[in-house]
């Protein structure tokens, strides 16, 4: 399915990102510190790990609620 291949194709890219900048900033925001390209890696994976533990499969929906000053 297609979400599958996508969804394996983006922790490929996130993997070779963590592979060649460690410890470069991936993502970086105000007041907060910054997430290595293997920190986001790490936290996807662990991410990834938690949800199929709960039962969620690569094809479902997963909604992300933040709160209004997010």
């Amino acid at each position: 399915m297609f979400r599958d291949t996508a969804m394996r194709h983006l922790r490929t890219v996130l993997r070779e990102g963590a592979d060649k900048f460690a410890g470069s900033p991936a993502l970086l925001a105000e007041g907060r510190q910054p997430l290595s390209h293997a920190g986001l890696a790490s936290f996807v994976e662990t991410t990834v790990g938690r949800l199929r533990s709960a039962g969620v499969g690569p094809t479902d929906r997963v909604a992300v609620v933040l709160p209004g000053d997010a």
